[in-house]
């Protein structure tokens, strides 16, 4: 039946571009010493390169910062998706986990 379908959300043009914004802006050009460098401020590259960090044992403000920056504008994506998950009021618990992998800890 279709009337109990949920209407299908509609994410206009204003909000893909302030979304691709917010996760990919424009790499900033700046020029030292006769050569141009690129700033890339988009969450798949910073997040990376937090990794990296982490992974070489850094884990320091900035790297920390970086991740903190990465996060918000993923919650301001969510956001702006209202993607936000209806919560069960009886759970206890709410465990995150990285899709794919079967938590050990609920067996």
């Amino acid at each position: 039946m279709k009337w109990f379908q949920p209407e299908p959300k509609v994410i206009r043009e204003a909000e893909l571009d302030r979304i691709a914004n917010l996760l990919y802006p424009e790499p900033e050009e700046r020029i030292k010493d006769d050569m141009v460098i690129l700033v890339d401020r988009s969450v798949d590259n910073n997040l990376h390169a937090a990794l990296i960090d982490l992974e070489d044992g850094t884990n320091d403000e900035a790297t920390r910062r970086t991740i903190r920056a990465c996060v918000q504008r993923l919650f301001e994506v969510r956001d702006i998706l209202e993607a936000r998950h209806r919560v069960n009021e009886t759970a206890r618990y709410l465990l995150v986990d990285t899709p794919g992998s079967r938590s050990k800890d609920l067996d």
